[in-house]
């Protein structure tokens, strides 16, 4: 992109929304379908000034830097051994009055929660886990067929 920021005497193309000078139509028009046009038009909307091209990119990168890795946090309770996506829902359980009263049943304080870190994929899903050994003492066996089943499968065939 041919841009060029100077005072506004300047000859050539010139967009209002960000406040820049370009040389051709070509450029002007390229400039149109950037999100930093997009951007510095959002703000001029809202009754802002336009950001300069290099603060744009430097909070871009900010903010696609603190995004690199998304991750899904989850409250766990304990004594409940319920699981909460967002810490507004667990605060509430855990202020109910029937969780207060199965505290006092308890006859200690209420337990901190574990707070759970999954990684996310590409998609905003939680990462597949890779399938983990079965403890010292068990063995994976494959699900039991009944002879019904196996008929039934047989008969379809």
């Amino acid at each position: 992109m041919a841009a060029v920021e100077q005072p506004r005497a300047e000859t050539g193309f010139y967009c209002s929304t960000s406040g820049t000078y370009f040389l051709d139509k070509e450029s002007l028009a390229e400039h149109y379908k950037s999100d930093f046009h997009r951007y510095n038009l959002k703000r001029k909307v809202a009754g802002l000034p336009p950001v300069t091209k290099e603060w744009f990119e430097a909070r871009k990168a900010q903010l696609t830097s603190a995004t690199a890795a998304p991750h899904q946090k989850i409250w766990y309770d304990p004594l409940t051994k319920k699981k909460f996506h967002s810490q507004n829902t667990y605060q509430a359980h855990v202020s109910s009055k029937k969780y207060q009263d199965l505290v006092r049943q308890n006859g200690q304080h209420a337990p901190a929660p574990i707070i759970m870190v999954k990684q996310l994929d590409s998609n905003n899903s939680v990462a597949a886990n890779t399938a983990k050994p079965p403890p010292a003492g068990f063995t994976v066996k494959a699900p039991h067929r009944t002879a019904a089943a196996a008929a039934a499968d047989d008969s379809t065939k």
